[in-house]
């Protein structure tokens, strides 16, 4: 650090002609990794009465900026755009542009529209990128769409980061609809086979969207020998979102003979298709050379789905004992308990039912992180007692949901029809379309059985 930072001083010693004093000191600082330092010292050197060396240009306003948005400091960010405007500086679109980014991953978005209005026609490329990203970020997904509609419609040619957004977008939604359009602009643009970080946002919104055929063409057509863990990661989690456990495996044998090394993403969506097919022994030896071999440190996702598969397994008992090994994650993950009152439901086992729905009322047991969290603990707990038949326990739980005043999410779903989406609500009769839609399943059932 010191190193680097006499370093920078002597090339500002050797380019003073060119620049002033405290820009010369102000870059030292950011290439020292100080960002805090620099904003003191903008502000210290640059008070009144200003002088030719302490004026500060442009670019430099520009790299620290830059640092600001690299670091994720929106603060300082926000006190340089101040200084920026105390000291009167003529803002060039360059620097507008930094600014814009900056609000629009600070999740300011009415100031970045508020830059993004002051840029003259035609904008480039990265202003449009910055507000489609930074809604999607926000989760206002409907208008991150509409933004990317208008940039079209202007005429703007959409890049790489574009489409990895706009195919992040449509995963999302989901829309298959909008997610094939999108494709096939890319397919007219750029060649998305040379650029990873597209081919995989291809992936992984082609099986978020339920179309594993497609998800898995626009994998095998990636460059073999390019494919990194994230792509792999892309393909092999979106089999196991449907359950597709034969495949995620084979798929990751495939990719350990490509000599790629996994990540905890990877053995997530494995230990996950172990839970689905109930192979036990496969899990617990994955879950183990995680550890041992790759070196990657077991999270509260994977301890919960360990906990599931053995609890499918009516295992539940060694379930609370790999818990107990593992206190410090599990207790991080609400699912760890659920998935122990699940198991001991099925396969009948009231002590240990007992034991777990306790546990999770422990609030030092399970630090929930959300009023969802919170919801979905009572609703657990709650039911965990009905099954015991301890019904005062139960009222007392409903009671105290009452006063809390918490409501769990109702469970939804989405279909899209003729390129829109239509969203229902468990337990939600007021839709239009409900009743088209229970004759429709009523059928389908019908016919089945007939079959």
């Amino acid at each position: 650090m010191r190193f680097s930072s006499q370093l920078s001083d002597v090339n500002c010693r050797l380019f003073s002609s060119q620049l002033s004093d405290v820009n010369c000191r102000l870059k030292s600082l950011v290439i020292a990794g100080n960002l805090s330092s620099a904003v003191r010292l903008l502000y210290k050197k640059t008070s009144p009465p200003i002088s030719s060396s302490t004026t500060v240009y442009p670019h430099s306003y520009e790299l620290l900026l830059q640092d600001s948005i690299h670091r994720n400091q929106h603060t300082l960010g926000k006190r340089i755009h101040a200084h920026i405007i105390l000291t009167g500086v003529s803002i060039r679109q360059y620097l507008t542009i930094k600014l814009l980014i900056l609000y629009s991953t600070s999740g300011d978005l009415r100031t970045a529209h508020i830059l993004f209005d002051t840029i003259p026609e035609p904008r480039p490329t990265i202003p449009w990128n910055a507000l489609i990203s930074g809604h999607l970020r926000s989760g206002d997904l409907e208008a991150s769409m509409e933004i990317y509609v208008t940039m079209r419609f202007d005429g703007v040619r959409p890049d790489k980061f574009t489409f990895a957004s706009l195919f992040h977008l449509c995963a999302r939604l989901p829309s298959l609809h909008q997610g094939r359009l999108a494709h096939g602009v890319l397919l007219k643009t750029l060649s998305p086979a040379s650029n990873l970080i597209v081919v995989t946002s291809v992936v992984d919104m082609y099986t978020k969207c339920s179309s594993l055929l497609d998800g898995r063409r626009a994998f095998d057509e990636s460059t073999p020998g390019s494919r990194n863990v994230i792509i792999w990661t892309a393909m092999i989690s979106g089999y196991a979102y449907h359950g597709r456990s034969n495949d995620v495996l084979s798929l990751f044998d495939e990719m350990l003979s490509d000599s790629v090394i996994p990540n905890h993403i990877t053995f997530l969506a494995v230990l996950s298709a172990c839970v689905h097919t109930g192979q036990v022994t496969d899990g617990l030896d994955y879950f183990h050379i995680m550890q041992s071999k790759y070196r990657i440190p077991a999270r509260a996702e994977h301890v919960c789905a360990v906990v599931d598969l053995l609890c499918r397994a009516a295992r539940p008992r060694d379930a609370v004992v790999l818990i107990e090994r593992y206190r410090a994650v599990a207790n991080r993950h609400v699912g760890v308990w659920g998935a122990v009152i699940g198991g001991c439901k099925m396969h009948e086992d009231e002590v240990i039912l007992e034991d777990a729905v306790w546990r999770l009322c422990d609030g030092g047991a399970a630090r929930t992180r959300s009023p969802e969290e919170v919801a979905e603990r009572f609703v657990m707990v709650s039911n965990a007692l009905a099954r015991l038949k301890m019904w005062r326990d139960v009222e007392r739980v409903r009671e105290m949901v009452k006063k809390t005043e918490i409501r769990k999410v109702p469970g939804w779903s989405s279909v899209e029809i003729c390129g829109a989406a239509r969203v229902f609500f468990a337990g939600n009769l007021s839709e239009k379309d409900v009743e088209g839609v229970v004759i429709g399943l009523h059928n389908l059932c019908l016919n089945h059985s007939l079959q």
